[in-house]
């Protein structure tokens, strides 16, 4: 891997040219991919948190 670490660092800004998208938008929508069924949110009062779904829940 560390052959290959300095180039593909080189080719990121070649990669964001050619898909022309907001990195930011790229990394929210993956962590939301990575995270599905995982998390299970809940709003109460006004107030909102992020707690991770008990094993054996359904989705």
């Amino acid at each position: 891997m560390p052959a290959l670490g300095l180039p593909a660092l080189l080719l990121v800004p070649v990669g964001l040219f050619a898909l022309r998208g907001c990195p930011m938008c790229w990394t929210v929508g993956l962590l939301q991919a990575l995270s599905r069924g995982r998390l299970q949110r809940s709003c109460a009062d006004g107030q909102c948190s992020i707690a991770a779904r008990p094993k054996g829940a359904g989705r």
